[in-house]
Formats: structure tokens, sequence, C-alpha cells
């Protein structure tokens, strides 16, 4: 039995027969390089040709395939030659491996897909009902959003994937709502900080280098989650962006070593941009006519503001020990918070700024 499954080690691992102790495909390069040596020896210290070995089930996994060398990739049924095996089962190998094993045994191979979990009519309904109770201050991004996961739940979208862009500042909720379409789907977000990548590592990274490397792609079949983030979309060269047209358009994404299949996808980017202007001038028309809806997440308003004081204050009080919350008045802590807390404007600092506030005040009122 020849397999290739697609999709998280988690998924591949239960479709793996109970009980077998397989061989990796690490341990048969190893040996693979130990042979190509000569470095096998009979009892009486003698170099010797090693026995073709007998290997039951040999399973593969994502990260192994980076053990290979370029000529390992290339030749690959070269080192399956080497071993008399029953079952083979491979996770997301490159498509330098896929052909070959095609080529070599035909419709004795099987292919498998993970099934992502799917939007439906009631995880619409979750999202709406529970969303503005999550995220303050963002009512009118709630409808933009229920709008576009009905769309997909009715199967309106044809299964190409719903790709979003958040834009507006930091701190307003935009990464936490790609997370909370996740949990509803009950699925970890995969998510990836453009940020973190310069020009020309972010070229490789996208478009595919080495094979012994890391990718997009790779790191997209390794995905638990078919809600997809790309944090600081706006950060990379208009010149990468052609990387994401057909993945945009049809759900493939395509890379030298990598084929991906992303249909059914949620996939959002979010960006720090201003308005549609500023989207278009950075981005390009090109990746901006694939975007299925644009979305602005506004600044927040005081009054939300003085809400997420509240909220984190009672957080913080609450996980006092008795003896620091008789060094603080409660009424007079929260004011305090309240009238300084005007000048915040970020959620995501919200609770460091309660938190110094109020260990400011035990600290003065137990040492000062």
């Amino acid at each position: 039995m020849i397999k290739i499954f697609y999709g998280p080690e988690s998924a591949f691992n239960k479709r793996l027969p109970e009980r077998i102790r397989p061989r990796t495909l690490t341990q048969l390069v190893n040996e693979s390089d130990m042979n190509a040596r000569g470095l096998y020896f009979n009892q009486e210290g003698t170099r010797q040709k090693p026995k073709r070995t007998r290997v039951s089930n040999l399973v593969a996994r994502t990260h192994e395939y980076a053990r290979l060398s370029n000529s390992g990739l290339n030749g690959f049924l070269s080192i399956l030659s080497e071993y008399d095996i029953e079952n083979m089962y491979f996770q997301n190998p490159p498509t330098l491996i896929v052909n070959q094993l095609k080529d070599e045994y035909g419709d004795n191979l099987k292919i498998e897909e993970h099934s992502y979990n799917k939007v439906d009519i009631k995880k619409v309904k979750k999202f709406c009902d529970e969303y503005d109770s999550l995220i303050l201050g963002q009512q009118k991004v709630s409808l933009k959003i229920t709008n576009s996961l009905y769309r997909i739940a009715q199967g309106y979208n044809n299964d190409k994937p719903l790709v979003l862009l958040f834009y507006g500042p930091s701190g307003v909720g935009k990464t936490e709502t790609a997370k909370f379409i996740a949990s509803i789907l009950e699925e970890n977000l995969f998510r990836k900080q453009f940020s973190m990548y310069q020009s020309g590592e972010f070229g490789n990274y996208v478009f595919g280098g080495n094979h012994t490397e890391s990718s997009l792609a790779r790191d997209l079949l390794d995905r638990e989650s078919n809600v997809i983030l790309f944090d600081e979309f706006d950060k990379p060269n208009q010149i990468f962006y052609s990387a994401f047209y057909q993945m945009f358009d049809e759900g493939i994404f395509e890379d030298k070593n990598y084929k991906v299949n992303l249909k059914n996808s949620i996939i959002i980017c979010t960006s720090n941009f201003l308005d549609t202007k500023d989207i278009i001038s950075s981005l390009g028309e090109p990746i901006y006519s694939r975007i299925d809806d644009t979305i602005q997440f506004n600044p927040l308003d005081i009054e939300t503001i003085n809400k997420l004081i509240r909220l984190s204050f009672e957080k913080n009080y609450s996980i006092l020990s008795e003896e620091d919350k008789k060094l603080i008045k409660p009424e007079q802590t929260l004011k305090g918070l309240l009238e300084l807390g005007s000048g915040v404007s970020n959620a995501r600092i919200v609770d460091k700024f309660v938190k110094e506030y109020i260990f400011t005040r035990i600290v003065i009122n137990r040492f000062k």
C-alpha cells in the first residue's frame, strides 16, 4: 500500500494503522548514506554490501524531506529500491517525490487530503450573536463579516477562498477577530506575520528556495486550520504579491517544491491602511481586485476604552491577594484609571496600563 496524505501531522497520525512500529524516512536516509559509503562490516570485520532489508511500514513526515540531498530528492526511488517495503505512508511530500511515486506505482498510489471544518449557518449565527460582546467598538465590522461568512456558508463562493482585508489602526481587534473566526470553526488559527521577513528571505519563503528551507507552501500544507491570517500584509514589496494571484483566485498555491489546496479557506490579511485609496496605492490593483471584501476597523472611542478599562480592572483586581486588595481603594483606583485612560487608544495596551497603575498603587502604599 502506498498512500500520500496532505494535511497536518495530527490528522496524518490518526490515519496510520494502529500499533505499527514504522521505520521513518530519516532512518532509511541515514542507512542509505551508510550504504553509499560502504560502512557495513561482517563479524570478521570485512566490508560487505548490505542485504536488501525488509520494511513493513515506512512513514515519512513533512519535516523529514529536508533531510534529503538534492540528488536524494531527484532520485528518491533509488533510495526506496534499497529496501523491500510493504507499506508506505507519506505526509506532504515535495512535488518531485509525488511525480516519481505516480510514475512508479500509478493506480496503486492513493492520495488523501485532510478535510477542514467548514462554515455553516449555525456558525454564522454564532459569530453574529457573540462578536460584539467579544470585540468592542466594531459593530459595523460585525455586520460586514457576517455578510461574508453567510455567502460561503450558502455556497455562493464556489469553493474559492474567501479573501478579506482588515485595515485600520493597531490594537482595535483585527487579529482578535481572525482568532474568533477560527475558534468558531474549532480550529487553531494559521498565522504568519509578514513583517518578520526581509526582502530576500521573503522571496525564498514565498516562491520556494531549496527544499531544505522553510516555505509558505510547506507551512500551509502542515496547517491545522483553514482560517489563514497574513498579518501586516502591507509590509512586503509589491513584486511579491504575484505569488498570491492564483491562491486568491482559485485556492491553489504552488512554489517550486510544493502545491497546496486552499479551496473553501478563509484568508484574512491585516494592515494599518487608512482608506481604500491607500490600499490600492500600496498593494497594487491586481492584488486588490482579488480581495473579496475590505473591512475597516475604526479607532476605539472613549466609551469603548472605558469599557475595556473596567473589564481589565475587574479581572486584575479579582486575582489580588486579600492583603493587596486592602492596599487600594477599588472605586478610587478605577476612577483614576478612567481619568488617565482617555489618552489610551489601543486595546492591546489597556491591560498593561491597568496592571501598571494597580501595582504602582500597591507598591506605594506598601513600601513608601
